[in-house]
């Protein structure tokens, strides 16, 4: 099959656009880009030259956070309490040491509430796969991955495992509950992420694998690999 381009010549001098930045750079490829629910002014940004850069304008002006607090996510982006604006976390690693940060104050400063207790780190990869904070209250936050499974907290500080799953890739909420999923398998939660039970998924789902899921109102969306 043939397939044809269009190309369109306009004279840049009919415009005369300026172009100004807006964003922080410095040769480095950015990531995980966040805008609060509560405050469409206050985005986030990381860059892969380890900075983790806040914005209180829109996107106008940035300025770095303390490193010595959070560096820089190429996984995630922060996850935000669904009323307190203030409150916010986020994941971090350094030393092969797997952290989650809250912010307690608009993201501004940062403090770790939990350490990955394991060897998922060893191999320099990120055990975590997810991070999630349901979209009501009463607070639950949680964290997935694929070689630690399911955590889960309900004060924003401390975190247990949630029994029966062993693979927590891809974590979202919706009228229905609570849905996690790994490689080739969907759980879903009634009761705000504290026990789960398997939700059958087509053949060719579990086939091609689960790349990203996100779910609204009653119903689940599922990104898969796939061959055309």
């Amino acid at each position: 099959m043939k397939s044809s381009l269009l190309f369109v010549f306009v004279p840049v001098m009919l415009f005369a656009i300026d172009w100004v930045p807006v964003g922080p750079g410095g040769g480095g490829a950015m990531y995980a880009p966040a805008i609060s629910p509560h405050n469409p002014n206050l985005m986030f940004i990381s860059c892969d030259m380890s900075g983790v850069y806040r914005s209180t304008d829109g996107g106008a002006s940035w300025t770095m956070l303390d490193y010595r607090q959070i560096h820089y996510s190429q996984m995630f982006t922060p996850v935000f309490h669904p009323s307190n604006a203030n409150i916010m976390w986020d994941d971090d690693s350094r030393d092969w040491a797997y952290f989650i940060r809250r912010s307690t104050d608009g993201g501004i400063t940062w403090n770790e509430v939990w350490e990955f207790a394991g060897d998922a780190c060893d191999d320099r990869t990120y055990p975590c796969e997810d991070l999630h904070c349901l979209s009501d209250e009463p607070l639950c936050v949680l964290v997935g991955g694929a070689d630690f499974g399911l955590y889960r907290s309900t004060d924003g500080a401390t975190f247990s495992a949630v029994p029966g799953i062993d693979e927590a890739t891809e974590i979202a909420d919706n009228d229905s509950g609570v849905w996690v999923a790994d490689w080739n398998t969907l759980h879903r939660s009634t009761d705000r992420g504290a026990t789960f039970f398997n939700v059958p998924v087509p053949a060719e789902v579990g086939s091609d694998g689960i790349r990203d899921m996100t779910a609204a109102g009653d119903a689940v969306f599922i990104l898969q690999d796939t061959v055309l």
